[in-house]
């Protein structure tokens, strides 16, 4: 069996702040009415939800869920509440999902800065939009590893898709929030900005290639730099 790990440059703490936090979710809440009642952007509930409809027959007849519903789920999460406890993995999906969202809004937020810099560096008489396009291109891809804005959000994985499993002995397991427990995958692994050093120090890269420890680090590398958390999906 296969085994791969996804990786998000993120804050743990805005993901914490989530559970619980009492909101109700509603799909006519923009960006700004989300950021005004959680402190942040979040839009993940369409994509979230999404992420669950391929369960929606394995739930109803083989875990006996028949009243299933994936934005049930997902507002367990804003409750602090459990409604699908026989299946714990579902709610790490919606973390993932969650972790997707944060990364978005964080790939939003340098895009801005980029802006800035570039009105900045350049009279308006000769922003020129082909400059503008490719040094828009360097400045997000050196702070988020995205080359492509229209791309999934994730940090690149190439070297650790697939990967064997005996990396989880050196990545700590810890949710970002009291969800249940999967039963077997996938492995959270929620890596704070100050402890990125003593994690990746203590990593045993034997039987790992060159090229798979030194993707590994630029994740480190990069969240040091940006002041960021991971926080690591292996399945």
């Amino acid at each position: 069996m296969s085994y791969g790990i996804t990786v998000h440059l993120t804050s743990i703490d805005d993901i914490k702040s989530i559970w619980g936090s009492k909101i109700t979710l509603s799909k006519r809440d923009s960006g700004i009415q989300m950021k005004i009642k959680l402190g942040f952007s979040f839009l993940a509930r369409q994509s979230a939800t999404d992420c669950l409809k391929r369960f929606n027959k394995e739930m109803k007849k083989e875990h006996g869920y028949l009243d299933f519903r994936s934005h049930v789920a997902m507002q367990d999460l804003f409750n602090g509440d459990i409604s699908y406890s026989k299946t714990p993995w579902i709610y790490s999906y919606l973390l993932e999902a969650i972790a997707i969202e944060l990364s978005i809004n964080y790939n939003g937020i340098v895009k801005n800065d980029f802006k800035q810099k570039f009105r900045e560096k350049y009279s308006s008489e000769h922003r020129l939009l082909e400059k503008y396009y490719e040094e828009h291109i360097e400045y997000v891809y050196s702070r988020t590893f995205i080359k492509n804005t229209y791309q999934y959000k994730t940090l690149p994985n190439s070297e650790w898709y697939p990967c064997s499993l005996s990396i989880i002995n050196y990545l700590p397991y810890l949710l970002p929030m009291p969800i249940p427990e999967a039963d077997d995958f996938p492995y959270v692994s929620s890596i704070y900005n100050k402890d990125l050093d003593e994690v990746f120090n203590k990593i045993d890269f034997t039987g790992f290639s060159i090229e798979a420890k030194a993707q590994m680090e630029t994740w480190f590398n990069l969240a040091k730099k940006e002041v960021r958390d991971l926080i690591l999906f292996i399945y």
